[in-house]
């Protein structure tokens, strides 16, 4: 391997795959050596292998972040801007239409999620504190407070003042709302299927940077109250224990809400509330996932995992919810 054949290396970004499952769409990265920089473009290709692939993007400071909206007619995109920050694009596919910027931010942009309906965005970027409010330059703005062992990270530079928050923005442009900021650093933001309720993963307890604990929260894009920061304050819904809980998804029927578990031969009981906390202890091994059941209370679902899953009523005909809500002590 020779010095100039950096040039020949392509990464791949995430791929998109379309609502109707033909089309694929990946941010595609190759190295320009005469300009000494990268170049990153989406491009779009069909999942049967029926064509080749095909170029959608060529912005200057490159697009990634593909994402489809639910009736696969538009595809939202992240641009970057000339001396940092990036747009987030809107861009017609199959229709007639023209691309769409939805918002600008002076910090980058990742995870865009569309609502269910197709009306709103939800992404994550970081939010400047007020001291990036005197311009550009950092030694003209005041002194910066460390009163965290998380201030940094590589790559990133100085966080303490620029928290990871999730945004949710109209489809069709607007100013972004911050839905979970504050000091913490979220991500993963992931769409109930009524599109009223976002899970989020951070960790919001006081010495979270001292410990490797991420649970999942859910937030309300227009609930009213704030917390640290002046953004809208999540509820938890998993339980403050040590572990690492991420990569939220919304099963069809709501409220409950499913992560990717560090340990995953073994299945548990979980009960969700919204606005409360999540319960969680063993279960039966039995295969093929769990299935939710209405508890008599109200507001509370019940997930179970046992050879009779059927949901009937309100009622697991495997093993029932109490009144209370809770998982049964004995195994199904």
């Amino acid at each position: 391997m020779q010095p100039s054949d950096i040039g020949r290396l392509v990464t791949l970004g995430a791929p998109a795959v379309s609502p109707d499952g033909t089309v694929v769409a990946v941010a595609v990265r190759r190295v320009d050596l005469g300009a000494n920089r990268y170049r990153t473009a989406i491009w779009l290709t069909p999942t049967d292998g029926s064509g080749p692939p095909r170029r959608l993007t060529g912005s200057e400071h490159g697009d990634s972040s593909p994402a489809w909206s639910p009736d696969g007619t538009r595809l939202a995109v992240v641009t970057g801007r000339e001396g940092g920050g990036a747009q987030l694009r809107v861009l017609p596919i199959g229709v007639p239409g023209e691309p769409v910027v939805v918002c600008e931010r002076p910090e980058p942009v990742s995870e865009p999620v569309w609502s269910p309906d197709g009306t709103r965005i939800a992404f994550v970027s970081r939010e400047r504190a007020a001291r990036w409010a005197t311009g550009d330059d950092d030694r003209a703005r005041e002194p910066r407070r460390i009163d965290r062992l998380f201030s940094r990270l590589d790559g990133e530079g100085w966080i303490i003042d620029r928290p990871s928050t999730v945004f949710v923005v109209d489809a069709g442009g607007g100013d972004p709302v911050a839905v979970a900021g504050g000091p913490y650093e979220h991500s993963s933001p992931a769409w109930s299927p009524d599109g009223r309720t976002l899970a989020v993963v951070a960790d919001r307890e006081p010495d979270w940077d001292l410990d490797e604990t991420a649970r999942i929260y859910w937030s309300t894009p227009r609930a009213a109250g704030t917390g640290r920061g002046g953004s809208p304050a999540p509820d938890a819904i998993t339980r403050t224990r040590p572990g690492r809980r991420t990569a939220p998804g919304w099963p069809p029927r709501p409220p409950t809400t499913t992560w990717r578990p560090r340990r995953t031969r073994r299945r548990r009981w979980s009960t969700s509330r919204p606005g409360g906390r999540t319960s969680s202890r063993p279960a039966s091994t039995a295969p093929g996932g769990p299935s939710p059941a209405r508890a008599p209370r109200s507001g509370t679902t019940v997930t179970c995992s046992c050879p009779a899953r059927t949901v009937a009523g309100s009622t697991c005909t495997g093993s029932r919810p109490t009144a209370r809500g809770r998982a049964p002590r004995r195994r199904c």
